[in-house]
């Protein structure tokens, strides 16, 4: 008998917590995007250094920047900016993405989304790291993929499973 589980993660006792999550990361070279999940916008606090480009989408406030980021594109009506350079760019609030790609990156996320992330092999061969809270374990970024990353991530805390097998009537065969 095969069983599949329409919500693996649930049906094996996981769950995502309510609270807010925390998400450290750093690349010499490559992108990510922050979105939103089930529905919902992002929610939190997001700052970044790196150099390159980064498109912010539906943000509520728009972001403060530093260094030589420069403001490329903007268009009011979906809250859309576009940056381009070298600086940090905070964002607070809710907002539908953030978008980059480009060398350098260091950066800090709390609160409700999820990454995708993809690296590049820089010329040491390293594609960055990514760990979800201080002294937590690191974990590389994927080369010529993507990854998703849930913020906050499931956690088996104790939940009895929903889903339960049944042994087909015909005893397997």
């Amino acid at each position: 008998m095969l069983f599949f589980a329409h919500r693996p993660a649930h049906a094996q006792g996981m769950v995502r917590p309510d609270t807010d999550g925390e998400l450290h990361f750093t690349t010499n070279i490559g992108s990510f995007k922050l979105l939103g999940t089930d529905d919902k916008d992002v929610t939190g606090h997001f700052e970044m250094t790196a150099k390159g480009t980064v498109l912010v989408s539906g943000v509520k406030n728009k972001p403060t920047t530093t260094g030589s980021l420069k403001l490329e594109y903007s268009y009011e009506p979906l809250k859309k900016y576009a940056y381009h350079g070298q600086g940090t760019l905070t964002l607070d609030g809710t907002w539908r993405s953030v978008q980059w790609f480009g060398t350098g990156l260091s950066g800090t996320f709390k609160g409700r989304g999820k990454f995708r992330l993809v690296g590049e092999f820089d010329k040491d061969l390293n594609t960055g790291l990514y760990w979800t809270t201080a002294g937590s374990k690191k974990e590389y970024w994927p080369a010529n993929s993507v990854m998703e990353v849930l913020v906050p991530g499931f956690t088996s805390d104790v939940v009895k499973p929903e889903a339960v097998p049944v042994p087909s009537s015909s005893g397997g065969k």
